[in-house]
């Protein structure tokens, strides 16, 4: 699915989230595209229990967002 794209690069991913007892675990795996390379990417986020469950759904892509943003300084979803 495509998240975010320019004319400098196109951002694909899929989101998930899983909770087995009281355990939860979210994960934001895709790939970005830019003139002539592509980057993947897995992420894999299980929140402690003191953690505020509202922002968790946010959490998973932000990670991803945030690195992209600092490794290539592109990116407008922030």
């Amino acid at each position: 699915m495509i998240l975010d794209e320019s004319q400098d690069y196109t951002l694909s991913g899929k989101t998930g989230w899983s909770v087995d007892g009281e355990q939860n675990n979210g994960w934001f795996v895709g790939y970005q595209e830019t003139t002539g390379k592509v980057y993947y990417f897995a992420t894999n986020v299980e929140p402690n229990p003191s953690f505020e469950m509202e922002l968790f759904p946010r959490i998973r892509k932000e990670v991803v967002y945030e690195a992209f943003q600092k490794q290539f300084q592109i990116g407008s979803w922030l």
